[in-house]
């Protein structure tokens, strides 16, 4: 195999070697720490499907570099082409076999992303693709970055001017409720949000909620668990902190953080390449970005998760703004207690994979001074 690509498999390979070890330490530590059986085998069990995941986007990854380099498609050797055609297929097709086993609703929904996922890909690909055709080699690498920044931009700006839209789920039904929630949108200056709860399971059975932001607004998604537990005050105090999501922007900068990353490792992936196989064909290149970046990255996840955790603190400031400290602390120790996969983490692999600070850090900043 040649150096670059040699470099590319042993990197993807060290990726599973520490999440395996991430793994192995979280569940010792679940062992030796966690009374609670029930939240240890929910730590275990989510801590188990993350390695899956992990493990089985890496043997894609894996299985593509080794596939273009045996067959000769880094080469630019046209025969190969029609083989490798099969490979995308077969990767492809056990994201859409995935979406065909789930059961009901979930199976239309899922076959919808996928198809929006192929769908937003086809123009990235074709613009890199052109760039690749009419530009000089030495300089399509850090085209194709500064292309795929440009895009990017474009999307997310889109995505900002676009209306929120309809959320999938039910509607709240608690009048009250909705005025209460219409006078804090009021106050934290109209952030475009459209609230749903989601009544379908499995996420209809958590105690949760999420925001989907774009630009100044976006979707805020209770699940039904959520508003069948909590009451009336408690739910306002946990959408004024989506609402801080929302309207500090933190997902709008994540994407930007992320699509910075993406371009870096392009750069780098696309000279790699190309300077050792000086036939490399553009479209495998790209090819090869795309199947290898997600497995990849873990060792940026730590950037990407830092971020993360210093938004839900940000948000929870925002929050304790309009609906006081007490309140948001309470309702954050509530659902704190509820959800029993809150076992603790290993500080290594809370380093690696959680998006969210310390419960006790939290709720110690906000019961700090108290209001």
């Amino acid at each position: 195999m040649n150096v670059f690509p040699g470099l590319l498999a042993g990197w993807l390979v060290l990726g599973v070697v520490v999440d395996a070890g991430l793994y192995r330490v979280q569940c010792r530590y679940l062992a030796a720490g966690a009374a609670d059986s029930t939240a240890r085998g929910e730590g275990e069990r989510r801590a188990g499907l993350r390695l899956a995941g992990q493990v089985r986007a890496t043997g894609l990854a894996l299985l593509a570099v080794v596939f273009a380099w045996g067959t000769g498609l880094l080469a630019g050797e046209r025969a190969a082409v029609p083989a490798g055609l099969c490979l995308v297929l077969a990767v492809a097709g056990d994201q859409v076999l995935r979406a065909l086993v789930a059961p009901g609703r979930q199976r239309q929904g899922r076959l919808a992303a996928q198809l929006r996922q192929f769908a937003g890909l086809l123009p990235l690909g074709a613009a890199l693709w052109g760039v690749a055709v009419v530009s000089p080699d030495v300089l399509v690498p850090w085209l194709w970055a500064a292309g795929w920044l440009v895009l990017a931009g474009v999307w997310r700006a889109y995505q900002s001017l676009s209306p929120a839209g309809e959320a999938p789920g039910g509607a709240l039904t608690d009048t009250a409720l909705v005025e209460r929630l219409r006078d804090l949108a009021a106050a934290c200056g109209r952030p475009r949000c459209a609230i749903t709860v989601a009544d379908q399971p499995p996420l209809a059975e958590q105690v949760g909620a999420r925001v989907e932001a774009r630009g100044h607004g976006g979707r805020i998604v209770l699940t039904q668990g959520l508003v069948d537990r909590l009451s009336a005050s408690a739910i306002v105090a946990v959408v004024a902190h989506e609402f801080g999501h929302a309207c500090l922007g933190h997902l709008m900068r994540f994407d930007g953080l992320r699509a910075a990353l993406v371009a870096v490792y392009m750069v780098l992936v696309a000279s790699g390449l190309m300077a050792t196989t000086l036939d490399a064909s553009a479209p495998v290149v790209l090819w090869l970005i795309y199947v290898t970046i997600t497995p990849a990255a873990w060792a940026v996840r730590p950037v990407l998760n830092g971020y993360r955790r210093g938004c839900e603190f940000a948000a929870d400031a925002f929050a304790a703004g309009h609906v006081g400290r007490r309140r948001l602390a309470d309702t954050l120790a509530d659902l704190f207690s509820i959800n029993p996969h809150r076992a603790g983490l290993h500080p290594w692999y809370r380093f690696f994979n959680a998006t969210h600070p310390l419960d006790n850090a939290r709720l110690d900043r906000l019961y700090e001074h108290p209001r």
